[in-house]
């Protein structure tokens, strides 16, 4: 992979959002104007998607999941549905795994939803840049559950797909380099076009089939805590079998209780017999299972709705004044590229120039406050500093020493950097080749300074917001 290295420094229009009793900055208004004075390779042929077509290119890919379940009608209703930070009503995270384990049944069974809302939802973002004359696009997911096994809040699992040879609208031509999916620490890698990887097409998508563990962790199970597994089998011999049962990449054959698909996909909604999860349904919708095998026809399918990374991503800064009630930890600092923000609902001019902010890395569990779960600033794959198809990542390399022979300095010409702050702009592309060992033998690059801009035919979705909320 080449791409041409060079910068710009941009304008970001960020709005802020009383928190606390601070504020907390949005970064969300991409201005496209050049404010720096570093020089770049612009080439006459770089483009960048639509708004539109970067939310196509999000429901086109996204993923059928088929999902094992753990619990019990009576005891345990709904604990394995995905979900979203706001489902219960309120901006507060730290209550989220109290209130899915003990409120749970009461909002389902009986109805009081009030202000719940389960809505099922993958948060998620666009990473655009250009690799030798062409465009490439990664596309994140996160899988949002509002427990794990009754020990951390806020686990959700992720699906990285890069895409190559991207010409404009979804199904135009385009190549699935890789999927990558999360199980625990390890991170599993497939071709686009190999062996061991199904999906579902319909006219409007091609939808990679993943199957996902239950909720608990148990001796009766070979997997746990939201792990994923790719199907290897097809849409046909699923949809045919006389049990909800799919084979699995490494772990054989598992039975699953639950399929959620992207509703934005009508037509794989109606293959599945999805249904949007409601007050009204919602006693329906429950599965009510222990592991065991069920009928095919008696499995429940679910909609769900995509979301911003971004939107989440915000809630993690540390407020001018007050506490930050859902992230705790030693903050990260992170540079942005800005010059300009909005506080207090004015907008305030800075002297153009690079602008700190600190984000908290780990959530707060009001319960527990040994709670390490990680946030969105401390995980690996939200910079791309992860083993590609192996386990474990080198986050504290790249962050401390720059990952050797892979330099975050060197790619995004901060020459201080290492150990002291991440570039807003920071991420490591794979290119789908397995990597020989450590940081060094990983194989791919950091994207260079400026690669974000529309000059340069880039677009950074991990800080902006593409769906309504």
């Amino acid at each position: 992979m080449s791409i041409s290295p060079g910068g710009f420094l941009m304008k970001i229009c960020m709005k802020a959002a009383c928190f606390s009793a601070g504020f907390v900055i949005l970064l969300s208004c991409l201005t496209g104007r050049a404010a720096g004075t570093l020089k770049a390779e612009v080439k006459k042929d770089t483009w960048v998607l639509s708004k539109s077509q970067r939310r196509q290119y999000l429901h086109y890919y996204s993923p059928v999941i088929l999902k094992r379940a753990d619990e019990n009608s009576r005891s345990r209703p709904g604990m394995d549905w995905i979900t979203n930070f706001y489902f219960d009503g309120d901006d507060d995270f730290s209550n989220n795994k109290h209130n899915w384990e003990k409120n749970l049944k009461k909002h389902v069974l009986r109805g009081k939803f009030r202000k719940w809302r389960i809505r099922p939802t993958l948060y998620t973002a666009v990473i655009e840049f250009m690799d030798s004359g062409s465009k490439s696009v990664v596309l994140l997911y996160h899988v949002y559950h509002a427990n794990n096994s009754n020990r951390s809040i806020h686990d959700w699992e992720r699906i990285e797909i890069r895409l190559d040879d991207v010409t404009g609208s979804p199904g135009s031509g385009e190549k699935i380099e890789y999927v990558v999916i999360t199980n625990h620490s390890t991170h599993m890698t497939r071709s686009g076009s190999g062996r061991g990887i199904r999906f579902h097409t319909t006219d409007n998508g091609r939808h990679v089939l993943l199957f996902q563990a239950e909720w608990s962790s148990t001796k009766k199970s070979p997997v746990r805590k939201g792990e994923l597994h790719f199907v290897m089998d097809t849409v046909e011999k699923i949809s045919t079998a006389p049990k909800a049962v799919v084979t699995t990449g490494g772990k054989g054959r598992l039975s699953w209780h639950y399929v959620f698909v992207d509703g934005e996909d009508r037509d794989a909604a109606r293959f599945w017999k999805c249904r949007e999860i409601t007050r009204g349904n919602a006693g329906e919708m429950v599965s009510g299972v222990s592991l065991d095998t069920v009928p095919r026809e008696r499995a429940i399918g679910a909609e769900y709705e995509l979301q911003d990374i971004a939107d989440i991503l915000k809630t993690h800064v540390k407020p001018a004044q007050g506490e930050n009630r859902n992230w705790k930890g030693t903050p990260v600092k992170i540079v942005l590229e800005e010059d300009s923000i909005i506080k207090n609902g004015s907008c305030e001019e800075f002297a153009p120039g690079l602008y700190s902010q600190y984000f908290y890395p780990v959530a707060v569990d009001r319960y527990d406050p040994d709670e390490k779960k990680k946030g969105y600033p401390a995980k690996h794959w939200f910079w791309g500093a992860y083993y590609f198809g192996r386990k474990g990542n080198f986050y504290v390399a790249a962050f401390n020493a720059g990952a050797p022979g892979h330099s975050r300095a060197k790619a995004n010409g901060f020459s201080k950097c290492h150990g002291r702050y991440w570039w807003q702009h920071d991420y490591f592309v794979h290119t789908g080749v397995r990597g020989t060992g450590g940081a060094n033998g990983e194989k791919g690059e950091w994207l260079p300074r400026g690669w974000h801009t529309e000059e340069m035919g880039g677009f950074d979705g991990r800080w902006v917001s593409q769906f309504r909320d």
